[in-house]
């Protein structure tokens, strides 16, 4: 089984699916060292039991759902992460939107 957790990465939110034996506690996991293909492949080996050094520990925000394949947790969470963009994105687009004259009077439209 794997478990999508919510990270708070400076300042913005992460979402990965994670094998259910990884996780310590409600807001604690272990998380493989290395580089990001080393990474996918353990994240794929749901019969890994980690260990530190090759493990860490991190804290988590939030657990966002339980799923019975690594295939439907990694897909929900690119959706996740997909949101998260959008959002980002249109905040981003109504900044630039604002008329700088205004942009000092409280008043946003």
């Amino acid at each position: 089984m794997y478990i999508l957790l919510e990270f708070d990465e400076q300042s913005r939110k992460v979402v990965e699916a994670v094998p259910e034996k990884w996780v310590l506690s409600s807001n604690e996991c272990f998380w493989p060292n290395g580089n990001s293909n080393f990474v996918q492949r353990m994240l794929k080996k749901q019969e890994i039991i980690p260990k530190e050094p090759f493990f860490r520990r991190v804290p988590y925000a939030a657990e966002l759902g339980r799923f019975k394949s690594y295939l439907e947790a990694r897909n929900m969470a690119k959706y996740y992460s997909d949101q998260e963009t959008t959002v980002q994105s249109d905040e981003e687009t109504f900044a630039q939107d604002v008329d700088p004259d205004y942009s000092n009077s409280g008043m946003l439209y």
